[in-house]
């Protein structure tokens, strides 16, 4: 017998406001994530800001160096010599100041939908009235798993800090576990999903 998402409603909503308001203290008040962003100092953050500006370069994700689609420059000295000159990155230009009520709007989102994810792969794992730690050991594992690999390639690929690597991990692990917690304390019991009665707080 598997447990219904309609029987696990209360699991995914409490868990993804929960898992928000984590995250949000771990990026505002937690003091893990603040070495990851470093200061260019004031002269150089000037002088980027005015060059960005006067080269008129748009909104977007730049790489450079970057050859694009034009081979015979890929294969240029021209192009070797910045390849391999030591200077290559990743610049990303906003459009303006972040609209905090969007994004934060959109990480609820993914966050519910993580919680969907949990709850569906541990209604096809368990039935209603399972035991407490397989219920934590499933929600708990599948939740960790989401969190934690979801930026690893990204991260791998787009130089990320060993730092970001350890700090990402610690958040996941800690949002995976207390997701498994939430959905272990809140699991139907047997006798409710019998009654057909949906679980309340």
């Amino acid at each position: 017998m598997t447990t219904s998402l309609a029987e696990l409603w209360l699991p995914i909503i409490i868990s993804s406001v929960v898992v928000f308001v984590l995250f949000m203290a771990f990026w505002t008040v937690a003091p893990h994530h603040k070495p990851e962003f470093r200061s260019l100092g004031k002269d150089n953050e000037d002088k980027l800001i005015d060059l960005v500006k006067s080269a008129g370069v748009k909104p977007g994700v730049y790489m450079y160096p970057h050859c694009g689609a034009d081979k015979q420059y890929a294969r240029s000295e021209e192009f070797r010599k910045k390849w391999e000159g030591g200077c290559m990155g990743i610049l990303t230009l906003f459009p303006g100041a972040p609209n905090m009520a969007r994004n934060m709007g959109l990480s609820m989102v993914v966050y519910l939908l993580v919680s969907v994810f949990v709850a569906y792969l541990s209604g096809l794992a368990l039935a209603p009235g399972a035991e407490g730690m397989q219920v934590m050991q499933v929600a708990g594992t599948a939740a960790v798993g989401f969190y934690a690999f979801g930026s690893l390639n990204g991260g791998i690929w787009f130089g990320a800090p060993t730092r970001t690597f350890i700090t990402n991990g610690f958040d996941a692990v800690v949002c995976g576990l207390v997701t498994g917690l939430i959905f272990m304390l809140l699991w139907p019991s047997a006798e409710v999903a019998a009654n057909g009665a949906i679980p309340t707080p």
